[in-house]
């Protein structure tokens, strides 16, 4: 099982990324947890294997970065 978290309804549910934010302020979810959640939107959708690859591989360029900006201010 690979879950996600989406909203269709931007209006109701506010952004996905305020959603992820709120996981994550919350305590029920590890940074790290939240990016698998993200990982998994994009590998379970119905975007072309060359999309998911590209968008992966943006994720993880931006994960990379914030995830070491967070390791220097420790």
């Amino acid at each position: 099982m690979r879950p996600s978290l989406h909203s269709d309804d931007p209006a109701w549910f506010g952004s996905i990324t305020e959603n992820y934010i709120a996981l994550v302020t919350e305590g029920a979810l590890t940074r790290a947890e939240v990016l698998q959640l993200v990982r998994n939107s994009f590998t379970t959708s119905f975007l072309p294997a060359s999309s998911v690859s590209l968008y992966l591989a943006e994720l993880s360029a931006m994960a990379d970065g914030r995830l070491r900006a967070d390791d220097d201010r420790s």
